[in-house]
């Protein structure tokens, strides 16, 4: 993520005992197992930290996406096993993620926001049960926080929470969400076959990318592209777009699963949305 001033704010997760934080951080002593997530803010040559923090517990916390709102607020993304006591989740105290994307040790989604200066907490809030990973974060004019994901909460015997859901059941592994300003509730959360791109536009609407698993099991799939815009005014309304695929690639990705690394998905018409249909076609980089 990029403020207005040009600083650059990276997230991501750590082993080192003397990463870099900066006096009067929010976290600045290393309790994480193997790992923890981390938070920092470059000022606009890249070349000094403005602010650098740990992020987690005693578990092996990620931090995965980041985001701004307008006063430069900053919200967090990723999985942990608690910040506060690794007993608090219920969901063990280690683990990292697995090669199905979901903290293999347990671990839950959460949203963490924090004031400008990387200094203070202003709420954090787990999504979802155990077996949860926050990939994907984007705030809206209201300061309604966004959240895409996976989980296999339901695959393992925990629950997922929805809210206005247009995807009940576990189809896949993918989550969405969307929490009030507060932080504290759900305005709308929905599972989704996947969610590997996520924006908003200007009137709040929610766009998802990923990849559509018309397999009754999040173990098995049988992919297509994925496009869901989700109406940020009436969230259950969703548009699920499969565009063709044109020129599948048999090492990759064969026909009809999804888009294969280095392919380009050129959506073509005037946009997505409940009344239009749009077509795709694959175009070589750069045009």
């Amino acid at each position: 993520a990029v403020d207005s001033t040009g600083s650059a704010y990276a997230v991501g997760a750590t082993g080192s005992t003397d990463f870099p934080v900066t006096t009067g951080a929010l976290q600045t002593t290393y309790s994480g197992a193997s790992n923890m997530g981390f938070l920092a803010r470059l000022n606009p040559q890249g070349n000094s930290l403005l602010f650098a923090t740990y992020l987690g517990g005693t578990g092996n916390d990620v931090a995965q996406g980041v985001a701004l709102d307008a006063q430069s607020n900053v919200y967090v993304t990723g999985f942990s096993f608690g910040f506060d006591s690794s007993a608090n989740l219920g969901c063990g105290g280690g683990g990292s993620i697995s090669a199905s994307g979901f903290p293999a040790g347990g671990g839950s989604a959460y949203v963490l926001k924090i004031n400008p200066s990387g200094s203070a907490r202003i709420y954090l809030e787990y999504v979802g049960g155990c077996f949860g990973n926050g990939r994907l974060i984007a705030v809206d004019a209201l300061g309604h926080a966004w959240i895409a994901g996976q989980t296999a909460a339901g695959a393992l015997g925990d629950s997922f929470p929805t809210v206005h859901p247009f995807q009940a059941l576990q189809l896949g592994q993918g989550f969405l969400s969307e929490l009030a300003a507060d932080g504290r509730t759900l305005l709308f959360s929905s599972m989704v076959d996947s969610a590997n791109g996520m924006a908003l536009d200007s009137g709040g609407n929610a766009f998802v990318a990923g990849f559509n698993n018309t397999s009754a099991s999040p173990f098995f799939y049988n992919t297509k592209a994925l496009l869901l815009r989700v109406d940020g005014a009436v969230p259950s309304a969703v548009t699920v777009e499969a565009p063709r695929k044109l020129v599948p690639s048999p090492i990759f990705a064969p026909p009809e699963n999804g888009v294969a690394p280095g392919e380009i998905v050129v959506l073509t018409g005037s946009g997505l949305g409940p009344a239009q249909e749009v077509d795709a076609q694959l175009a070589t980089a750069g045009t």
